[in-house]
């Protein structure tokens, strides 16, 4: 559990992010995206030291975000600030890096 929220599946480590299926309240489920946080780049719903917390909603910035899944982002945020000290982050690109390494995979 995360907040209120139950964690359904952690993904593994893909195009420089983790996925991870959450589920909230009933049967309410929505994906997080986990990806290393970068201070000039977009500004997630939810960051630690290291990482930025994403809500995957297909609107690449333009869709507003359900404020519930948000809610989730910023407490699994503070999970991670809690105990991201030990996490390689090897392996991670900000929202910046993996739009320019991904672009037409992203589209």
């Amino acid at each position: 559990m995360v907040g209120s929220w139950k964690v359904l599946h952690v993904g593994p480590l893909s195009r420089g992010g983790r996925v991870i299926l959450m589920r909230g309240a009933g049967d309410d489920r929505f994906e997080l995206e986990v990806l290393l946080r970068d201070a000039e780049g977009p500004r997630p719903p939810g960051e630690s030291g290291k990482f930025a917390v994403f809500v995957r909603n297909a609107g690449n910035g333009s869709t507003s975000t359900d404020e519930d899944h948000g809610l989730a982002a910023m407490s699994l945020a503070a999970h991670l600030r809690a105990c991201e000290a030990p996490i390689d982050p090897a392996g991670f690109l900000t929202m910046r890096e993996r739009s320019a390494t991904y672009a037409r995979e992203l589209e």
